[in-house]
């Protein structure tokens, strides 16, 4: 009797090392390949990029959600900065949303972005893309106030270290010119000379 039991036991475990595998592989298949994307979120965090060991910007972010890929997202820039080929911050910046491709060194920022220089030049735009590698600075429908001028456009592109700017579709320009009298009587409090 208790060979038979021994026979019966082992015929089913022949049975099921040979079933098991395959009912293991047609649920891994419902279920998927088995890889997954992990995300996660991290709250107050300080982002920046670097090339050749020298800073190229810095963005503090509210929150980021990075998706384990080449992608992070961005969400609500508090404060950021751009540097220049020395090493000098010259663009401030922030914005609502955006997003950082580690893979080409790419950051495109979303809604109420505002970007301010050292030249006192204030620029309002809905999308701004900053590429590391070429440290160009591209928008989209831009207002640049200055001083005395304020200039509308379709697009923007900015080589960062040089300082070119190269404005393109509908570009507008608004000069405020003051007279040189009125500038007179302004400083000699509304005397004329």
């Amino acid at each position: 009797m208790a060979n038979k039991i021994i026979k019966i036991f082992l015929i089913v475990l022949l049975i099921s090392l040979i079933f098991l595998p395959k009912i293991f592989e047609e649920n891994e298949e419902e279920s998927g390949s088995g890889d997954y994307e992990m995300t996660y979120t991290l709250s107050q965090v300080t982002l920046s990029g670097h090339e050749d060991g020298d800073k190229q910007w810095m963005m503090q972010v509210n929150s980021v959600l990075d998706k384990g890929n080449d992608r992070t997202e961005l969400c609500k820039i508090d404060y950021g900065e751009i540097y220049d080929e020395e090493g000098v911050a010259k663009y401030f910046l922030t914005a609502d949303s955006g997003e950082y491709s580690r893979r080409t060194d790419l950051f495109t920022l979303q809604d109420n972005i505002l970007v301010t220089t050292t030249d006192g030049e204030v620029m309002k735009t809905d999308v701004l893309e900053y590429d590391q590698t070429s440290k160009f600075l591209t928008t989209g429908t831009i207002e640049i106030k200055k001083k005395d001028m304020i200039l509308n456009a379709s697009e923007m592109q900015l080589d960062v270290d040089e300082e070119i700017y190269d404005f393109s579709g509908d570009v507008m320009v608004e000069f405020d010119i003051e007279d040189a009298d009125e500038k007179n009587q302004e400083e000699n409090g509304g005397v004329a000379e």
